[in-house]
């Protein structure tokens, strides 16, 4: 189906309007393209007073990882998001990670970019040298007592040429689609097996491009609407004439409706219908594939308009719980609820928003504990100007209000980022990935730290605008080289944009020490910058910066900046994760989850039983995830009166508790009831198991 004409009609389409280029923008602002809406501000309506959740205190650090407050950060070495792997991160992990830990933190979170790891979509295969430096790196992280956290499936990889685009293929494509979730596996029994992996997740920005086929061309809108099965999901869940009311228009068969435009009423079910697939399509079969699987979710409500007049606000919140998962990921930032029309934030605004974002959150996921993976108190994204902001020199006093519902709502926060970092359009700027990227002319061999360049030798590479991943790019930018000369004397490095013929300076190297020269140079939509040596030199790193992102506790050189002493304070009082019990109901129902603790077993070998019940003439049979700590014991069927029996082989013993977490796949309302309920559970217990070496003793 995907390699009908249509298809390619429809890429086409897509591929020429550069609506695209936009679509993917929100994408490629990596801290956070995201609108911030009014929306947050609404009440939180309570949950049943039967099911509200209640915080448990239970041991204190040191006893069991489950029960540590996971306090992470964001980690790029000397590069950033886009780049990240085409540095040199091994020569920098060790000290980097040491004074992540002195800092306060006890994880890092690593950006896994599918571009990178897995050159074909449609295949899935890993590149065994990127494994083995996601293995080292994560190997030392463990030296330096770090647990990680990996954000799989990123979009974005500087030296990725390929042609097309994968975040729409995933819609369009079956085998893409088929190959995403085949790295997903590859990725797990790569690295799964990691003792300091917390777990992974991807993010709805990975999934977001779909909704730009809202400003494709009338016949590609068509053909979209087929190709990612929202003509069929529209079928299963509305009538046509109703679906036709939205559209303002009538249809004489299914096959007729579009992907809508953004400002008709009708959009309002392409976003119910990609908050349905990122649960469906998405999360679930790569959860199979993925042993501890989150995903990060989309916490902003959109627009729903009819022309000019805003009719509504559409909210996410069906896809936030996710079955069987043992963390809700979000982002949060200031201007989350606010007005963003440049206006300053207090302190104390800055933290009833982020109070009532979280419960919020909490009252639609039952309680699961929740990870702010992109945490940013300083928002400083190009673009995003008229975001509200705390001022700089109040952050610390942000982050010490916060303390209270970040300790008392959220199990971990993902600082983004630990240190400061360059937006930098330079694919691989410590040629680690060899020549890769660049054109030699000349005598140029790439070394252990960099490459050599003779007399006369140039290395060229392309530079477009977008690479700096800022709306308009920047007008000026900085292009440094770090390196030094081979001979005796100072080596002169000619600069020159190839595409427009146009020098653009030189810039020096000293001999017998690594330097750094910078020039400032007027940027235009694409370049081809050359860099001529006139004596033989090594250079070792080559930057193009046109922004830096201030949203650090370290500057871009890893030195601690003023706000460091409140992020280490911070830390310092985040020690222990809350615990967060959904009880059942006084009958026995539970609603979508049911959480609770269990004394640990003593025991070697132990089991959790309990028994489900169900009406004879109940509608739906659900299917219960069951977890204990975040680590899936399986998936049993609610049967009525039916007893079940599931191992603890894996559930350490000693003091302490057991955190049990049932998810149902469905949920039904009596008429006759308000409560949302699936399945009755009774005569939970944890009881051991005998065996032949408990019984010799």
């Amino acid at each position: 189906m995907w390699r009908s004409r249509e298809y390619s009609f429809l890429k086409g389409c897509f591929v020429a309007i550069p609506l695209r280029l936009l679509a993917l923008l929100c994408v490629a602002v990596l801290v956070l393209a995201v609108f911030a809406f009014r929306t947050l501000d609404a009440p939180v309506p309570a949950p049943a007073p039967a099911a509200v959740p209640v915080a448990v205190d239970l041991q204190p650090e040191g006893q069991d990882k489950a029960s540590h407050y996971l306090r992470a950060a964001h980690w790029f070495g000397s590069g950033w998001p886009v780049n990240f792997w085409n540095t040199d991160l091994e020569s920098r992990a060790e000290a980097d990670f040491r004074a992540i830990r002195e800092d306060g933190f006890n994880a890092v979170v690593l950006v896994v970019p599918w571009r990178g790891f897995a050159p074909d979509p449609r295949s899935g295969a890993l590149d065994p040298q990127r494994v083995q430096r996601l293995r080292g790196l994560m190997r030392t992280a463990a030296l330096e007592k770090l647990d990680v956290v990996l954000r799989i499936s990123f979009a974005w990889d500087s030296l990725s040429r390929e042609p097309g685009d994968r975040l729409l293929d995933l819609w369009l494509d079956d085998a893409v689609h088929a190959g995403w979730l085949a790295h997903v596996q590859a990725l797990w029994e790569a690295v799964g097996q990691e003792p300091n992996l917390r777990f992974g997740f991807f993010s709805w920005e990975d999934l977001w491009a779909v909704t730009g086929l809202a400003g494709a061309p009338p016949d590609a809108r068509l053909a979209g609407a087929r190709l990612i099965g929202f003509q069929q999901w529209l079928q299963q869940n509305h009538s046509l004439s109703a679906v036709a009311e939205l559209y303002r228009t009538r249809f004489a068969e299914w096959a007729d409706v579009p992907v809508p435009t953004r400002r008709e009423p009708a959009f309002k079910l392409l976003l119910e219908f990609v908050d349905h697939a990122w649960l469906q399509r998405y999360f679930l079969p790569a959860q199979q594939r993925f042993g501890r699987l989150s995903m990060e979710v989309r916490i902003d409500s959109d627009p729903i308009w009819d022309g000019d007049t805003l009719l509504e606000w559409h909210s996410h919140e069906s896809a936030w719980d996710l079955p069987g998962a043992a963390w809700t990921t979000l982002y949060w930032l200031p201007a989350m609820g606010g007005e963003n029309k440049g206006e300053k934030i207090s302190p104390s605004l800055a933290a009833e928003r982020l109070q009532r974002t979280l419960e919020r959150v909490l009252s639609k996921t039952g309680g699961r504990p929740i990870f702010i993976g992109q945490f940013l108190a300083e928002d400083y994204t190009p673009g995003f100007e008229l975001n509200g902001r705390i001022p700089r020199e109040q952050i610390g006093e942000f982050l010490a209000a916060a303390r209270d519902p970040l300790q008392q709502l959220a199990s971990g926060y993902g600082l983004w980022a630990w240190r400061d970092y360059h937006h930098d359009a330079i694919a691989n700027p410590e040629f680690i990935a060899g020549l890769a990227g660049w054109e030699a002319i000349g005598d140029v061999e790439p070394s252990s730290d960099g490459v050599e360049i003779a007399a006369n030798a140039s290395i060229t590479t392309a530079l477009s605008l977008h690479a700096y991943h800022a709306p308009g790019g920047p007008e000026l930018a900085n292009i440094c080289i770090d390196g030094q000369a081979a001979g005796a004397e100072r080596v002169m490095v000619a600069l020159h944009d190839v595409e427009h013929d146009r020098d653009l300076g030189r810039l020096q190297l000293e001999p017998g020490v690594s330097s750094r020269d910078c020039l400032e140079v007027r940027t235009e939509s694409l370049m081809r910058l050359r860099f001529t040596a006139d004596s033989p030199t090594r250079l070792q790193r080559i930057g193009s910066s046109g922004f830096v992102q201030h949203s650090g506790m370290r500057d871009a050189q890893g030195q601690p900046k003023p706000i460091a002493s409140a992020y280490r304070s911070l830390n310092q009082a985040l020690r222990t994760a809350p615990w967060v019990e959904v009880p059942l109901y006084q009958d026995g129902w539970m609603g979508r989850s049911f959480s609770t603790v269990l004394p640990r077993p003593d025991a070697r070998s132990s089991v959790l039983r309990f028994t489900t019940h169900l009406p004879a003439d109940w509608p739906v049979q659900p299917r219960l995830a069951v977890s204990i700590d975040g680590v899936s014991l399986g998936v049993v069927d609610c049967v009525g009166g039916v007893a079940s029996s599931l191992s603890l082989a894996d559930a350490p013993v000693g003091a302490g508790h057991l955190r049990l977490r049932i998810d149902s796949s469905q949920t039904h309302r009596p008429p006759s009831d308000q409560r949302d309920l699936a399945c009755v559970i009774s005569d939970l217990q944890v009881t051991p198991v005998a065996t032949a070496e408990d019984a010799v003793k």
